[in-house]
């Protein structure tokens, strides 16, 4: 599994991933990983995996290409782009996602917002093989947040059920009210 991103969702998605026993894959557009954009929970635990080398760091990569057998990962402007064989490519982009990655990877887009067309039991977009979890996957939010890290937990559970070729599990996610404080 690729994982793209260097965050809180990217992060706990590598986590996971490798727990159930994934071969991950973690490119990171920046050199390291940076402590103040990823809670303080899960940073040893990836940091540990990366030194353990259970999860594989690809830093200062950014994709270039994604076909059904191969990603390919620019690793600066003058060299030769990086091939990678993954089965599984997961796109942990941010809260407010990049809409032009995403109609480079062919994925549809609807609405003002630019939330991607997927599955919400699997997470697997229009584009076969290709999986969104985390805030990316509600689009730009134009019109209020809608999902948050603590509401896209299940992401990563629902990704990992579709992997493992088991069904779906619940379509429900806790119920959180923003308040200004």
């Amino acid at each position: 599994v690729l994982i793209v991103g260097g965050k809180n969702s990217a992060v706990e998605a590598a986590i996971r991933c490798c727990r159930v026993g994934a071969r991950v894959l973690l490119s990171y557009h920046r050199k390291d990983l940076r402590p103040e954009r990823i809670k303080f929970w899960l940073l040893p635990e990836i940091r540990a995996m990366i030194r353990e080398e259970r999860v594989s760091f690809l830093p200062e990569t950014r994709i270039r290409a994604i076909t059904p057998d191969r990603t390919l990962l620019a690793q600066g402007p003058d060299e030769e782009p990086l091939e990678v064989a993954a089965d599984h490519v997961l796109l942990m982009t941010g809260y407010v996602q990049d809409p032009e990655l995403y109609r480079q990877l062919g994925m549809e887009l609807q609405g003002p917002g630019n939330k991607p067309r997927l599955d919400p039991g699997t997470m697997e977009t229009d584009v076969p093989g290709l999986y969104l979890a985390g805030t990316g996957s509600a689009g730009t939010q134009l019109e209020g947040v809608k999902e948050f890290i603590e509401t896209s937990h299940v992401h990563v559970e629902r990704i990992l059920d579709a992997l493992q070729g088991k069904p779906p599990r619940g379509l429900e996610v806790p119920e959180f009210e923003l308040t200004e404080s």
